[in-house]
C-alpha cells in the first residue's frame, strides 16, 4: 500500500534482473520512510510471462512510458526516486530527460552507457563468417542471430545459478528483445541538465565485468555538474545487488537521507 504522505523510491532492473533481486536489498531499507517499489519491465519477470511473447525490439521508450503510466498509477505527480541497475539505469536517465519535474534523485548502479565492447566484438565476429558462408542472411539477420543465442545463454546461465529453469525460453525471448532495443543505445548524459539541482549520484562497481571504471568516469564528468551529487566506487561485481545488497542499501540511504 502507498502511503502518499512519503516519498516512493522505485527500483529499475538491469538486463537479466527480476524484481526479486531487490529483496534483500530492500529488507535493509525497511527502516526508512519511503514506499518502496520494484516491478519488472516489459520482457522481463513476472511482465513476460503474463504477456505473449515479444516478437519485435522492445525500445527503451516504452519502457520509459510503461514507468510513466507506474509512476502516475501509484504515486501520482510526487516526484520519485529512480534507482537504476545497469539497463534500469539507462531507462532512468532517459525517464529524467523526457520527465525532469518527476525525479527527486537518480540513483545510477553501473549503468547502461553505451554498448558492451566485449560482447559487441564477439556478436560482430559470428556474424561476419555467418554471413561468409551464408550470404543470403544480411549482416543484421546474422547480428540478431548471434545476439539471441548469446542472450539465451546468460538467461540459462542466469537461471541455472537460481536454481530456477521454469519459462526458460520464455524469458531469453524477451531479454533479446530488450537487448535489441538497446542495440545502438548511446546516452548523452548531457541532456540531463534539466534535472534538480545535485540530484544524480552513481555508484561504480570496481571489478564491473562490462564496463571499465574509467568509462564510468568519463561519463560521469560528462555529466552537467549542476545536477551531480556524489559519486563512489565499490570494491565488487556488476550485479551490485546480488554482490552486496547490505553495502548497495548503505549507499541508498547516505544518499536520500
Amino acid at each position: 500500500m502507498i502511503d502518499q504522505e512519503r516519498s516512493s523510491i522505485i527500483f529499475l532492473n538491469g538486463l537479466l534482473y527480476d524484481q526479486n533481486r531487490w529483496i534483500e536489498t530492500c529488507q535493509h531499507l525497511f527502516e526508512l520512510s519511503y514506499n518502496l517499489l520494484t516491478f519488472d519491465f516489459y520482457g522481463q519477470g513476472r511482465t513476460v510471462e503474463s504477456n505473449k511473447i515479444p516478437t519485435q525490439p522492445i525500445s527503451l521508450d516504452n519502457q520509459v512510458e510503461d514507468l510513466y503510466q507506474l509512476i502516475v498509477q501509484e504515486v501520482g505527480d510526487k516526484a520519485v526516486i529512480l534507482v537504476g541497475l545497469s539497463y534500469g539505469g539507462a531507462v532512468a536517465q532517459r525517464f529524467g530527460m523526457k520527465y525532469p519535474n518527476l525525479i527527486e534523485k537518480i540513483l545510477l548502479i553501473a549503468p547502461y552507457i553505451q554498448p558492451i565492447n566485449q560482447l559487441e566484438s564477439i556478436v560482430e565476429q559470428q556474424s561476419y563468417l555467418t554471413n561468409l558462408f551464408v550470404p543470403f542472411l544480411s549482416f543484421s539477420e546474422c547480428f540478431d542471430f548471434h545476439l539471441k543465442n548469446l542472450m539465451g545463454v546468460e538467461v540459462f546461465k542466469d537461471k541455472l545459478e537460481k536454481g530456477n529453469l521454469d519459462n526458460i525460453q520464455l524469458h531469453s525471448e524477451g531479454t533479446f528483445r530488450l537487448a535489441q532495443g538497446i542495440k545502438h543505445l548511446h546516452i548523452n548524459p548531457i541532456e540531463l541538465e534539466k534535472l534538480p539541482k545535485n540530484s544524480v549520484s552513481l555508484l561504480i562497481p570496481k571489478y564491473d565485468e562490462y564496463t571499465s571504471v574509467l568509462d564510468y568516469l568519463a561519463f560521469w564528468n560528462n555529466i552537467p555538474s549542476r545536477v551531480k551529487s556524489n559519486v563512489e566506487i565499490l570494491p565488487t561485481m556488476h550485479r551490485v545487488p546480488g554482490a552486496e545488497p547490505k553495502a548497495l542499501a548503505d549507499w541508498i540511504k547516505k544518499e536520500v537521507v
